[in-house]
């Protein structure tokens, strides 16, 4: 009979009296400590914590600008060229191996990773069921290029990319619209925040331009958070939503812009404070933008014309900076996302 086993006797013999029981307690505590590791990255009186890795919108640009490269992604969204002779097995494996090689080169948010990961290289979850992907207006999809169907097609069709199959075809084209934001995405993003938000006179301009690479579903998801937290003050309900290129540097800079219109702000210190702590929505908006894109506040903040940088990639830009009073009318969230020229 072992240590654990004698100890379960006394615990469970009726004619054990209390205090040998409690003996027996804290024996049995004693062993535990003993035989139980401690992980040399953690201790006692602390929960391990989650770090986000560093906040790099430009590394995110440039590794979604392989979509662009023959010899990078860019095949996984378009047909092959009339002219080549693709070999799917070799293709597919020069893609996956360029995955690894710029997911260690770029520091990319963990959702892109997820994502990317999951349609290049399927896989399984805990309970044996396939892995998703989430596509940009929240479906799901297991379909990936590692699909046994798919891979049976590519078989049976050598040659041919498998967007000449309609059924994939819808799928590579969801994942395609998750991966890039052209004009007819950001107009349906606020065509269907406007339904959803009654309360708010939206307009939109200059968004003709608006084509950059992006996971959609986070700026999808960042701009409701926007919306939300706007559609709380009814005394301004005129929402102005507008679209940007800046090409003056590397990499252009995509801006866009939601302004509630008249709106001004109380004290930013206290404001800061808050968001610091971890409360209050701008905190949720954070999490969404996080890696994605550089994001700003430029407001009347107790009648003084400032913009606090909230998400910032460059370390000697200030929290808080003055603003040109006349450039503001009303309070204002700046989304500058990068393009690789």
């Amino acid at each position: 009979m072992d240590k654990y086993d004698f100890i379960k006797m006394i615990l469970k013999r009726r004619d054990v009296s209390v205090n040998d029981k409690r003996r027996g307690i804290f024996l049995a505590t004693q062993e535990l400590e003993q035989k139980t590791p401690i992980p040399k990255d953690e201790d006692n009186t602390k929960a391990k914590v989650k770090k986000m890795p560093k906040h790099a919108p430009k590394d995110t640009a440039s590794f979604l600008s392989l979509f662009e490269e023959r010899d990078a992604f860019k095949y996984l969204t378009h047909d092959f060229d009339s002219n080549s002779e693709v070999n799917y097995s070799s293709f597919i494996s020069q893609v996956r191996q360029k995955f690894k090689e710029a997911t260690k080169k770029f520091t990319i948010p963990p959702s892109l990773y997820a994502t990317m990961n999951v349609f290049l290289n399927g896989g399984v979850d805990r309970d044996g069921k396939p892995k998703t992907w989430t596509a940009w207006n929240g479906e799901q999809y297991e379909e990936s290029y590692a699909s046994p169907v798919w891979m049976e097609w590519i078989q049976q069709n050598p040659g041919k990319h498998l967007t000449k199959n309609a059924q994939f075809n819808e799928v590579i084209m969801a994942f395609r619209s998750t991966t890039r934001l052209i004009k007819p995405a950001l107009e349906k993003i606020i065509e269907r925040e406007k339904e959803k938000y009654q309360n708010l006179c939206i307009t939109k301009r200059q968004l003709d331009n608006a084509d950059f690479y992006t996971h959609v579903r986070y700026l999808t998801r960042g701009i409701e958070r926007i919306l939300d937290d706007m559609s709380k003050y009814d005394d301004f309900n005129k929402i102005d939503i507008s679209f940007s290129r800046n090409y003056v540097s590397e990499p252009a800079k995509m801006i866009i812009k939601i302004t509630q219109v008249d709106s001004e702000a109380h004290n930013i210190e206290e404001v800061i404070k808050r968001f610091k702590s971890g409360a209050g929505a701008f905190n949720e908006i954070a999490k969404d933008f996080w890696g994605y894109c550089n994001w700003s506040v430029e407001a009347l903040w107790d009648g003084q014309a400032k913009r606090w940088n909230i998400l910032k990639d460059e370390g000697d830009i200030p929290d808080i900076e003055d603003v040109d009073r006349e450039e503001i009318n009303g309070f204002t969230h700046v989304l500058t996302y990068f393009k690789k020229i």
